[in-house]
């Protein structure tokens, strides 16, 4: 069979074609992988009419996963970030790497859980996040969104790793800050130099003794995580400050938010030296 016309529809899905010469054709599409339903013009069409009009359904049961990779800082579009999609279920796993307009594309199949993060050699790499298509009408929804954002080490500079959540009264590393210190380990791999001071802090609640204590075993604990992946221990500094750096008003006696109270439960992490970071 030979091709006669190759084009792209336009945003109302239609395309036209001038001065078809009469004859048998066949009309295909394809979108995202996926096959539209077939359409045949014959010569009795060109008797029939001066216009001819064929319509094509493409039934993709999947969803679009409709994605950006933002600069951390500067909040504009990241070029050359390899961004990856995994389907847990299926063990399916999808990679794209983004262009000047930091945009990204995947098909996320039906009932399924899916990984999205970025990666870019030496950025902090995005966060994983969690995304489902459980539960979602395609009928109705056709586009999940979803926004990444990554981030440029500077020395002295400060980043807060903000899905590192420990049990009350615990120092034990959870699955989700263990996802959270692999992107720190990734980090500090790009940059063999770099040495880091992780700090642990806790909300006003609780006598600041127990606060620095308890912040402490944290910062230990995430320290002994990164140790155990491979970092030097000579490049880490544990520091626990307890409710000593709030970053807002609920300090001792003020009354606050659960979500108040968890702005100052954080781990961050200061670049304290690296000679080859921008």
């Amino acid at each position: 069979m030979q091709l006669f016309h190759q084009g792209l529809t336009g945003p109302d899905g239609s395309l036209m074609l001038d001065e078809l010469p009469t004859g048998e054709y066949t009309i295909l599409g394809m979108l995202n992988d996926v096959s539209t339903t077939i359409a045949r013009v014959s010569i009795k069409d060109f008797a029939a009419a001066t216009e001819i009009r064929k319509e094509l359904l493409h039934n993709d049961p999947r969803f679009t996963l409709a994605g950006a990779v933002l600069d951390t800082k500067t909040k504009q579009p990241l070029e050359g970030v390899t961004v990856t999609c995994v389907n847990n279920a299926q063990g399916l796993v999808k990679k794209q790497v983004t262009g000047a307009d930091g945009k990204f594309f995947f098909q996320l199949e039906q009932n399924g859980d899916f990984e999205v993060q970025g990666h870019k050699k030496g950025w902090l790499s995005s966060e994983l996040i969690t995304k489902t298509t459980k539960g979602l009408d395609r009928t109705t929804q056709l586009y999940v969104d979803l926004t990444l954002n990554i981030e440029q080490p500077k020395t002295k500079g400060t980043i807060t790793l903000r899905k590192i959540h420990y049990s009350y009264d615990k120092c034990d590393i959870r699955t989700e800050a263990a996802n959270e210190l692999k992107r720190l380990v990734a980090l500090m791999n790009d940059y063999p130099d770099m040495t880091i001071e992780l700090a642990s802090h806790t909300d006003a609640r609780g006598s600041d003794p127990y606060n620095e204590k308890l912040s402490q075993c944290r910062a230990e604990s995430a320290v002994n995580y990164l140790i155990a992946q491979g970092i030097s221990v000579s490049r880490l500094i544990a520091k626990g400050y307890g409710e000593t750096r709030l970053v807002n008003e609920c300090t001792n006696g003020v009354t606050c938010s659960d979500e108040k109270h968890e702005e100052n439960r954080r781990t961050e992490f200061t670049i304290l030296t690296c000679k080859t970071c921008p």
